[in-house]
């Protein structure tokens, strides 16, 4: 585990593990979630980063599923 992911809360620790099986419906509501809650001060940058690239990285995957 990198320091960045060391340092973050169980719960967006959660979401990361949980977005590995999403579909981009719920891919979406998840990135709106996360503007709503960083918007509102209950979520630090980096807790955004982490999800936003594990957000990105579900999302690769999934259009790499679709072209192949």
């Amino acid at each position: 585990m990198s320091k960045k992911t060391a340092n973050l809360r169980a719960k967006v620790k959660k979401r990361i593990a949980q977005i590995e099986s999403m579909t981009l419906v719920q891919i979406q509501r998840v990135m709106m979630d996360c503007v709503a809650e960083r918007s509102a001060g209950r979520m630090t940058t980096c807790e955004g980063n982490a999800l936003r690239r594990a957000l990105n990285k579900r999302v690769s995957i999934l259009r790499r599923d679709l072209v192949a």
